[in-house]
C-alpha cells in the first residue's frame, strides 16, 4: 500500500475518532440537560406538593375558626356588635342593606352604575371571640367598599374595648403560629429537649414556667386555640383526649375543651409555676361514633320509611332518599322496599357494614324500589 494510501487512513481515522468524540459530547450535554430538566421538575413537584399541603392546612384550620361559636360574652355583647355594624353601613352611602348573622356582617351594595348589586360578607370571629380582627369574603375585589367597612367595625370595637379598659388578646396569632394544626399529629405535640439534666451526682432543675393563663379561661374555647396558647406558654408536652359525645342533641360544639390538667393539677391561675416537662391533658369534645349493628341484608326489603326511622333512632343526622324507577308489577320487589343503604365517605358512596363505625353526622342515602314515572 503506497504512502499517500496510509496518510488518507490516518486522516480519515484521526477525523472520525473526533466526530466520534463530538458526538459523545452531544450525548452528554443532552443527558445532563435532561437530569437538570428531570431535578427542576421535580423540585417545581415538590414546591407544588408543599404548597398544597399549607393550602389545605391553612383552609382546614379556618373551617374550624369559622365553626367555633361566638359567645358575645368578653367585652362586645351582640347588641353592640349589630348598632356597630348598622352605624358602619350608614356611613357608606352604598351600601344598601346591612345585616348579622352570629360574628357575620353581611352587605349588599349598589353599583357604581346603580343597575346592579353586589354582596360581601365580613367575619369578625376570632375563634369565638370579638376582637377586631377580621376576614373578607366580596363579590368585587376591585371596590376598596369592604375593607372600609371592615376598617370602621374594627375600629369602633377597638374603640369600645378601650373604653371598657379591656384587652383581649389577637387569637388568631396564636393559631397562626402553630404550623401544627391541621395535620393529623396537630392535637398532640412533644418536643424533644424538655429532659432532666445531671452533671455528675448534682441533679440540675429544669425551668420553671409561669402559666400565663388560668384554667377557667381555657374551658369552653377551641381545642386548636387552647394547643396554640399554651405552646406559647413553653409547655412541651401535650396530649389531647376526645369525648366523643357531640351528636344532634348535644349543647357542646365539635373540638370544645372540657378541661385542661397539668401535672394532675385542674384548676390554677395565672402566675402559677410548673416544671418545663410538666404534662398537659386536654379532654375535649368530639363527634359522635354510632356503630352499626346490623348488616345490609336486614334492611334489604323494609320499607325505606322504616329503616331512615330506625338510622334515625341510632343517633344519625343527615339520612336521605333515592328513587330507583325499576318496578313494573311491583309483585318479586314491593314499591318503596330498600334495595341499599349507602354511606358517603370521601365524596365515594359505598355499603353499609356491621360492626362498623360512623360519625353522627355521616351521610347516608336510602335507595329504594319505586314504579316507574312513566307509568
Amino acid at each position: 500500500m503506497a504512502l499517500s494510501d496510509w496518510l488518507i487512513i490516518g486522516a480519515f481515522t484521526i477525523f472520525a475518532k473526533k466526530e466520534i468524540e463530538k458526538e459523545e459530547e452531544k450525548r452528554e450535554q443532552v443527558r445532563w440537560k435532561y437530569a437538570q430538566d428531570n431535578s427542576d421538575l421535580f423540585e417545581l413537584k415538590s414546591n407544588w406538593s408543599r404548597l398544597d399541603v399549607e393550602s389545605a392546612r391553612k383552609e382546614d384550620v379556618n373551617e374550624k375558626r369559622q365553626a367555633t361559636p361566638c359567645k358575645f360574652m368578653d367585652g362586645i355583647t351582640y347588641e353592640d356588635f349589630e348598632k356597630i355594624a348598622q352605624k358602619a353601613g350608614d356611613c357608606i352611602k352604598r351600601i344598601k342593606n346591612v345585616s348579622i348573622h352570629g360574628a357575620v356582617i353581611y352587605c349588599t351594595v349598589e353599583s357604581q352604575t346603580g343597575y346592579s348589586d353586589w354582596n360581601f360578607f365580613v367575619d369578625f370571629n376570632d375563634w369565638g371571640h370579638i376582637t377586631g380582627t377580621y376576614w373578607i369574603c366580596s363579590e368585587n375585589f376591585d371596590s376598596n367598599i369592604p375593607q372600609c367597612f371592615g376598617n370602621k367595625v374594627s375600629g369602633n370595637i377597638q374603640q369600645i374595648l378601650w373604653d371598657r379598659r379591656i384587652c383581649l388578646p389577637k387569637y388568631h396569632e396564636y393559631v397562626n403560629d402553630n404550623k401544627d394544626l391541621g395535620t393529623p399529629s396537630g392535637l398532640s405535640y412533644f418536643e424533644k429537649g424538655c429532659k432532666k439534666n445531671w452533671r455528675g451526682n448534682a441533679f440540675i432543675h429544669e425551668q420553671k414556667i409561669a402559666s400565663k393563663f388560668d384554667s377557667q379561661a381555657l374551658l369552653g374555647e377551641h381545642i386548636y386555640l387552647v394547643i396554640s396558647m399554651l405552646k406559647s406558654n413553653g409547655f412541651n408536652n401535650i396530649k389531647s383526649i376526645p369525648i366523643k359525645d357531640v351528636g344532634q342533641k348535644s349543647k357542646k360544639y365539635i373540638f370544645e375543651v372540657e378541661q385542661v390538667v397539668i401535672n394532675g393539677i385542674s384548676f390554677f391561675e395565672i402566675g402559677d409555676l410548673f416544671a418545663e416537662s410538666s404534662t398537659v391533658i386536654i379532654t375535649y369534645h368530639a363527634k359522635q361514633e354510632i356503630t352499626v349493628p346490623y348488616s345490609l341484608n336486614y334492611f334489604k326489603k323494609k320499607n325505606y320509611i322504616t329503616v331512615g326511622k330506625q338510622l334515625q333512632d341510632m343517633g344519625f343526622s343527615n339520612i336521605y332518599k333515592r328513587e330507583i324507577n325499576d318496578l313494573v308489577t311491583g309483585l318479586v320487589k314491593k314499591d318503596g322496599s330498600v334495595n341499599q343503604v349507602l354511606v358517603k365517605i370521601n365524596r365515594k358512596e359505598m355499603p353499609m357494614h356491621k360492626n362498623q363505625v360512623y360519625d353522627f353526622d355521616t351521610e347516608i342515602v336510602i335507595t329504594y324500589h319505586a314504579f316507574s314515572k312513566s307509568r
